[in-house]
């Protein structure tokens, strides 16, 4: 549970969140995960190198099958060995190293109307400095990061964090039903409503700038392949 907490409050001051909207729900399921290509490859941001590549095909995807394999245990999501296949074969994983940590991350593409979504969630830590092999424990519940996706003529990747304090504040004056808790203390929103319900707001309301805030966008940059 450590490397679990460790690797969520990394996520959330990397993208310095000053209002932090998280989902007990996926936003992609077995039947609405897409898949795009432009999301592939090597990006930076203020300096930092961040990798996404198809999970399956990534050599932390294929080291997870193989140790799971040997301990005759299942990578489950669903608990439905067909539908997980299928989502597991287009989710994609986020890696990035600081001080010796790698921080890995995992998720999925929805594509809503125009729009397309992607879903982030914390998987595992791993500290080169020690050993620590490779593992996966899927006894805790995971949140769920969601970003609205878009592109620049040069190059540039724009990820649209959802502002929590805007959605508390149409929930709050009557305009938004969407399942929620929301904690002042540490001014977080958790999304409680289903996968289908939340997917029907980012339709609704994805392109109402009033959502996003520059608080919560990330701009990754592709950088080449020498």
């Amino acid at each position: 549970m450590k490397k679990i907490f460790f690797l969520t409050v990394f996520v959330l001051s990397t993208l310095t969140f000053t209002s932090c909207v998280t989902s007990v729900h996926p936003l992609a399921t077995y039947r609405t995960a897409t898949t795009d290509q432009r999301i592939t490859g090597l990006w930076t941001s203020d300096e930092q190198l961040i990798v996404i590549e198809p999970f399956l095909q990534s050599n932390f995807g294929k080291e997870l099958q193989r140790s799971l394999g040997k301990e005759n245990k299942p990578f489950v999501i669903t608990g439905d060995a067909s539908k997980d296949s299928i989502l597991f074969n287009r989710m994609y994983l986020y890696s990035t190293t600081q001080n010796n940590i790698t921080y890995y991350m995992a998720g999925g593409l929805v594509k809503l109307g125009n729009d397309l979504f992607a879903e982030l969630y914390p998987l595992h830590v791993q500290d080169s400095r020690h050993e620590d092999p490779l593992a996966f424990h899927n006894n805790f519940l995971p949140s769920f990061t969601v970003a609205k996706l878009e592109w620049s003529g040069n190059g540039q990747m724009t990820m649209k964090f959802i502002n929590g304090d805007f959605i508390a504040e149409q929930v709050r004056r009557g305009r938004v039903r969407l399942k929620h808790e929301k904690n002042e203390l540490f001014g977080t929103f958790t999304i409680t409503a289903p996968s289908e319900e939340l997917q029907l707001f980012l339709e609704k309301y994805g392109n109402d700038e009033r959502m996003f805030s520059k608080d919560q966008t990330v701009v990754l940059k592709r950088k080449p392949v020498t």
